[in-house]
């Protein structure tokens, strides 16, 4: 059930990516470069940060886009390395776990030209 779920997890990076890609034409996204910021565990995890990364090699050797990769160590890196994301030359930039869905929130506002995308994002409402 887990691998699947993961599966399921990457194929909807790929998704996302192809997404934003310019005119929605998958011919043309070589242009499109994406930072992923992983959670703590980064890499190895056998989770999201593992998913995040099949997903985003198989857009990048099918699709062309350009990928960079953040591996925070610890709660400070993290929201250094989503701010250097934010204000990098990628177009996308993916914070995998809800641990980034305020700072993700934040930076959206700030970068409003970037496309921002957030794995297991909290939504939040108003009490308006």
């Amino acid at each position: 059930m887990k691998r699947k779920r993961l599966i399921y997890l990457g194929m909807i990076m790929v998704g996302m990516v192809l997404a934003l890609a310019p005119n929605g034409n998958a011919q043309q996204p070589a242009s499109i470069k994406v930072a992923v910021v992983f959670d703590i565990g980064g890499r190895g995890d056998g989770g999201f940060n593992d998913s995040a990364y099949r997903g985003m090699e198989k857009a990048v050797s099918e699709l062309g886009v350009r990928a960079d990769y953040l591996e925070p160590a610890g709660s400070l890196e993290r929201e250094a390395a989503i701010k250097k994301a934010a204000a990098s030359d990628a177009d996308v930039v993916l914070g995998v776990g809800f641990i980034f869905t305020d700072l993700i929130t934040d930076l959206a506002t700030r970068y409003p030209l970037k496309k921002f995308i957030c794995i297991d994002y909290a939504l939040r409402y108003d009490s308006h």
